[in-house]
Protein backbone atom coordinates (compact mmCIF):
# COMPACT_ATOMS: atom_id res chain seq x y z
CA UNK A 1 0.00 0.00 0.00
CA UNK A 2 1.15 3.29 -0.72
CA UNK A 3 0.74 5.83 1.86
CA UNK A 4 -0.24 9.48 1.31
CA UNK A 5 2.21 12.07 2.97
CA UNK A 6 1.03 16.02 2.96
CA UNK A 7 4.10 18.44 2.35
CA UNK A 8 4.24 21.86 3.13
CA UNK A 9 3.45 24.04 -0.50
CA UNK A 10 4.52 27.63 -1.33
CA UNK A 11 2.23 30.65 -2.73
CA UNK A 12 4.00 32.55 -5.06
CA UNK A 13 2.75 35.42 -7.22
CA UNK A 14 4.91 37.90 -8.69
CA UNK A 15 3.44 42.01 -8.55
CA UNK A 16 4.54 45.15 -10.63
CA UNK A 17 3.75 48.43 -8.22
CA UNK A 18 4.31 51.58 -10.23
CA UNK A 19 3.18 53.69 -7.24
CA UNK A 20 4.68 54.40 -3.94
CA UNK A 21 3.40 51.64 -1.52
CA UNK A 22 1.50 53.80 1.42
CA UNK A 23 0.12 50.55 3.05
CA UNK A 24 0.54 47.04 2.94
CA UNK A 25 -1.34 44.33 4.86
CA UNK A 26 -1.06 40.66 4.72
CA UNK A 27 -3.62 38.46 5.63
CA UNK A 28 -2.64 34.60 6.64
CA UNK A 29 -4.63 31.37 7.53
CA UNK A 30 -2.44 28.36 8.29
CA UNK A 31 -3.37 24.95 9.32
CA UNK A 32 -0.80 24.55 11.67
CA UNK A 33 2.27 26.08 12.17
CA UNK A 34 4.56 28.13 9.43
CA UNK A 35 6.96 30.83 8.32
CA UNK A 36 5.97 33.26 6.44
CA UNK A 37 8.29 35.32 4.25
CA UNK A 38 7.90 38.31 1.40
CA UNK A 39 10.29 39.49 -0.79
CA UNK A 40 12.63 36.92 1.03
CA UNK A 41 12.34 38.62 4.58
CA UNK A 42 10.99 36.87 7.84
CA UNK A 43 7.30 38.26 8.64
CA UNK A 44 6.73 37.04 11.83
CA UNK A 45 9.82 36.78 14.46
CA UNK A 46 8.45 33.14 14.87
CA UNK A 47 6.98 29.87 13.61
CA UNK A 48 4.63 29.12 16.70
CA UNK A 49 2.40 32.30 15.87
CA UNK A 50 -0.64 30.17 15.07
CA UNK A 51 -2.93 29.60 18.01
CA UNK A 52 -4.03 26.26 18.36
CA UNK A 53 -7.75 25.25 17.49
CA UNK A 54 -9.94 22.39 16.34
CA UNK A 55 -9.65 22.58 12.70
CA UNK A 56 -13.12 21.63 12.71
CA UNK A 57 -14.61 23.95 14.20
CA UNK A 58 -12.36 27.26 14.19
CA UNK A 59 -9.80 28.39 11.99
CA UNK A 60 -7.90 32.01 12.96
CA UNK A 61 -6.32 33.93 11.04
CA UNK A 62 -3.10 36.45 11.58
CA UNK A 63 -3.01 40.43 9.78
CA UNK A 64 0.47 41.56 9.35
CA UNK A 65 1.65 44.97 8.69
CA UNK A 66 4.13 44.46 5.56
CA UNK A 67 4.99 47.83 4.42
CA UNK A 68 8.16 47.95 5.56
CA UNK A 69 9.25 44.83 3.69
CA UNK A 70 7.47 46.30 0.22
Amino acid sequence: TEEKTYGSFLLRKKYNINKEVKKATLHTVMLGYGIIKLNGKSVTEGVLTTPFSAFDKTVFYSSYDVTDLI
